[in-house]
């Protein structure tokens, strides 16, 4: 199901986040819960899909980078920006993100994302579904566990992509999610 919807509604936040708007252009993919929303800026999902491209034969990865907001209507997750990893090996039992990696990803949310938190991170797997397997859960439990994190998921060969959010100690599959568009 694709929806474009225009609102101009005030969401208020909890905390010192003070008042923000929904965007006012999105595009729901899915269909979403209400209590948890995830919101991709067009130009993450653009990029992230470019990423994704039938020519990259190698598993794919990037970091995402955005903010949760508590609010009246639920959680929004808004992720705003996604910078590349170096080739993902699957493959391998030692583990992807070292310290002279998340050197490197710090270094990046700093220069380019200053604003923004590490909410979690971005897997293309050519031809392998978007199915969870046990080493990719095992990467997201030891580099991206906590409450509020996500993993996205593409597979340009069967043109399917989901969103993961940790929730309760596992990885629960959303249904939906939003595009938007500044």
């Amino acid at each position: 199901m694709i929806e474009v919807v225009y609102k101009d509604e005030k969401q208020y936040a909890k905390g010192n986040e003070g008042i923000f708007q929904l965007p006012r252009n999105v595009r729901q993919i899915g269909t979403t819960d209400q209590n948890y929303r995830v919101y991709m800026e067009d130009y993450v999902y653009t990029y992230l899909n470019k990423l994704a491209q039938p020519e990259n034969l190698y598993a794919r990865g990037a970091i995402l980078f955005g903010k949760m907001y508590k609010t009246t209507i639920g959680k929004c997750m808004f992720i705003s920006g996604a910078a590349a990893c170096q080739n993902f090996e699957l493959d391998l039992d030692e583990t992807i993100f070292s310290e002279e990696n998340w050197g490197e990803i710090y270094r990046i949310r700093d220069s380019f994302f200053p604003e923004l938190e590490i909410c979690g991170w971005f897997l293309s797997r050519m031809g392998f579904s978007v199915d969870l397997n046990d080493k990719i859960i095992r990467i997201h439990m030891d580099n991206f566990s906590g409450e509020n994190k996500v993993l996205y998921m593409i597979d340009a060969l069967e043109n399917e992509d989901a969103f993961y959010q940790f929730e309760n100690y596992s990885l629960k599959k959303q249904r939906g999610y939003y595009i938007y568009y500044e």
